[in-house]
């Protein structure tokens, strides 16, 4: 785990339930016409619609992305980064995905208060167009409805697909969490200082009503979830130009990619041999300077763009995401199909964010929470070799929060 302070299975027959996104879209601002399957071992993005146009990103098998246009001969438009891609047609299929209720019901509209349109079976097949929170819209005799999504399981041939049936039960599935509201229900006035006092009052006044529910949820003091919060990131989800905040990790690149690639990686990237989280530096080309670009949000998704064009599977286990950092390698753990999933989801709104955190907690560190052991927890969530130091960071911001009186 990573973090900013550095710098410096019940069977239900109901039929509500949330999304599974593997879709590598950051924001939608155009209609989605299909989701497309990658089956491809590595498809390229292409800036435009030819075989020699500039590759800026890959997509690997089994990746779930939406599709804006369908109509281009032996082309299908996405969106990599914020920007329209291309896609050979060839290497995508469509996505499909099989009811697994007893009987689900087919209606006009994303809501369970919109009129049925029908009904489909246990073992039906439907093409998925669009995926949204809750409901996925699909194909329905001449036209188009919309189905809860958590009752179908999307057929993909890898093993990661059966995540989409084993985390039904994560709170991030939880649609009653889902609609709490994110900021605090009475703010507090934050002070200028000490710094500790001013972040945890800031995180609480932007995250206190979900966090609220979710403390309660598992019996945690909603202090030690601030502190968390407050380290990791001092309480940002999302940076001054509206990425999610990142840390791109060089020692992990090197470890995902560069090690089979030293003379390419050697030229743009370097860390530290002794201390591998340290001494990361950056260069475009060769010829320029090498420089620092942690602390700088900037500077942090050049570089995370940069290696996504390396290798874009790599680049995204390389970097922890979000207002809990999350490494990108744990995507499973917190209920995504792959990486580019979760960031999809940590871009489209901070709640994904905050359920990650605490769906990313295990039974060991909630009872090291409970019992306010933070040197403990941090040995699971930062690591054996940073545990006490972080587990000081969290009780110093945790002190801090309780003098406050919230």
């Amino acid at each position: 785990m990573f973090n900013f302070f550095r710098r410096k299975k019940k069977k239900k027959t109901a039929r509500r339930g949330t999304s599974k996104n593997t879709n590598i879209v950051v924001k939608e601002s155009s209609p989605v016409v299909m989701q497309g399957v990658i089956t491809a071992g590595i498809l390229n993005i292409r800036n435009n619609t030819s075989k020699t146009a500039n590759i800026v990103g890959k997509l690997s098998k089994n990746t779930i992305v939406s599709i804006f246009d369908n109509t281009i001969s032996d082309w299908y438009q996405i969106k990599f980064n914020d920007k329209y891609g291309y896609i050979s047609s060839r290497y995508v299929k469509a996505l499909t995905g099989k009811v697994n209720a007893k009987v689900l019901n087919v209606r006009k509209f994303a809501s369970l208060n919109a009129d049925k349109v029908g009904q489909l079976k246990k073992g039906d097949n439907v093409e998925v167009i669009q995926r949204l929170k809750s409901w996925y819209l699909i194909k329905f005799g001449n036209g188009q409805a919309y189905i809860s999504s958590k009752f179908i399981k999307l057929n993909i041939d890898n093993a990661a697909s059966t995540e989409v049936n084993k985390v039904v039960d994560l709170l991030k599935n939880n649609t009653s969490i889902l609609a709490a509201k994110v900021n605090a229900a009475t703010k507090i006035k934050v002070p200028k200082q000490p710094r500790e006092s001013r972040i945890t009052a800031q995180t609480y006044n932007k995250y206190g009503g979900m966090l609220e529910v979710l403390c309660n949820k598992i019996n945690i003091d909603i202090a030690t979830a601030v502190a968390v919060l407050a380290v990791e990131s001092a309480g940002h989800g999302y940076g001054a130009e509206g990425n999610v905040i990142i840390r791109f990790e060089n020692h992990l690149f090197h470890r995902f990619w560069g090690k089979e690639n030293e003379r390419v990686y050697n030229r743009h990237f370097k860390y530290s041999k002794t201390k591998s989280w340290d001494g990361h530096l950056f260069r475009k080309d060769k010829r320029d300077d090498w420089k620092a670009f942690h602390g700088n949000q900037k500077n942090e998704w050049e570089v995370f763009e940069f290696a996504r064009k390396l290798d874009n599977k790599a680049a995204l286990k390389s970097a922890s995401y979000g207002a809990p950092q999350i490494l990108g390698t744990n995507f499973k753990k917190i209920g995504y199909i792959n990486t580019e999933d979760m960031l999809f989801y940590f871009n489209k709104d901070i709640k994904y964010q905050l359920l990650a955190l605490f769906d990313f907690f295990n039974p060991a560190m909630i009872k090291h929470l409970q019992q306010k052991e933070f040197t403990e927890f941090a040995r699971y969530y930062n690591g054996r070799g940073q545990a006490t130091r972080y587990g000081g960071f969290i009780k110093k911001h945790y002190d801090a929060f309780k003098k406050l009186n919230v």
